[in-house]
């Protein structure tokens, strides 16, 4: 709570929620809960578990070569979930390094190079969703600028972890005489990182661990979009798949904004405006449906994140030494 950017987080989520709710029907909002079909919340919630499957499977597979258990990694995935729910700045993703540090002794640097990756997936995954529904959406032309922006963004990205990657001595060599500068031992230290980070894009050197990224990252999402779409349906919404997958990459989006523990107020805020900009829905509709969709995205991980906590106290107490190192 010392830290300035916690309190940043906080307001922005606090103006966001108060924005957003100021412009809802609270009356229509209530009837909608009343009026949901909740038995369509089962298959929601499976689709959201199978979401967090998959997303470990792909996390997996960058890794490559190594072969790291499935049952552990979904286990600290979902325990950096619980993390990210109750402190800010997507703190979740540092527990994980640490985490895996732990067990699986691989470099906390590797780890979050991996995790990086796993974000530059994501973005890209939502570019592609976007671009494919602009035939089906419409856009305001400030979106379709962002779009191509962030693509560029994307873009860019792609080519340096590649340039790292294919010329990895160079690169090391160039980052020595950069901060040659620097004391020795401390222009050691950036290259020993930097040569762990780039051993977190492993999976460029087999052809059938990329694919197996690229086909778990499908279907992460494709399992994302049929959570949304059971919400939909379960609300009464007009629920094409167009617009269950719109609302699967407005949430990603709504996740990258610095804000609250759970990105509450942000989430709903961007999750209601676009429901009622761009897919026509009235304010309450919209309302709940962020509610719910919110709770489904953070509730399930949460759970399951406590429950392997509790079956394995050792990774409670690494949690716990991790904060208080930090």
């Amino acid at each position: 709570m010392r830290n300035p950017r916690f309190w940043i987080g906080m307001i922005v989520s606090a103006v966001a929620l108060a924005v957003a709710w100021m412009r809802v029907d609270l009356d229509e909002a209530l009837g909608a809960f009343g009026e949901a079909e909740y038995v369509w919340l089962i298959p929601a919630v499976g689709f959201a578990i199978g979401s967090l499957v998959f997303r470990t499977a792909r996390w997996r597979a960058l890794f490559y070569p190594l072969e790291l258990r499935m049952r552990q990694l979904f286990g600290i995935l979902t325990v950096g979930y619980t993390v990210t729910a109750v402190l800010p700045l997507r703190l979740g993703d540092v527990a994980r390094a640490h985490l895996v540090g732990q067990i699986h002794r691989q470099s906390r640097v590797r780890t979050l190079s991996t995790v990086a990756v796993e974000h530059l997936m994501d973005v890209v995954a939502v570019l592609v969703i976007l671009l494919a529904l602009e035939p089906f959406v419409a856009f305001p032309d400030w979106a379709r600028t962002a779009t191509w922006a962030a693509a560029a963004i994307v873009i860019a990205s792609g080519a340096l972890i590649a340039v790292l990657w294919q010329r990895r001595e160079q690169s090391l060599a160039g980052l020595v005489n950069l901060f040659g500068w620097l004391p020795e031992k401390w222009t050691s230290s950036l290259r020993d990182k930097l040569d762990a980070a780039i051993d977190g894009f492993s999976a460029l050197e087999s052809r059938q661990a990329s694919a197996q990224v690229v086909a778990w990252s499908a279907l992460t999402w494709l399992s994302g979009g049929f959570m949304m779409w059971a919400v939909l349906v379960a609300f009464g919404l007009p629920h094409s798949f167009q617009a269950a997958m719109f609302l699967v990459a407005v949430s990603a989006i709504a996740m990258t904004v610095p804000s609250s523990p759970g990105f509450v107020g942000v989430y709903h805020a961007l999750i209601i405006e676009a429901a009622t900009l761009v897919l026509g829905f009235s304010s309450g509709s919209a309302a709940s449906f962020a509610v719910m969709t919110h709770l489904l995205l953070f509730l399930p991980p949460v759970v399951l994140g406590i429950a392997y906590m509790v079956g394995k106290p050792d990774v409670w107490n690494e949690l716990l030494r991790w904060r208080r190192d930090t």
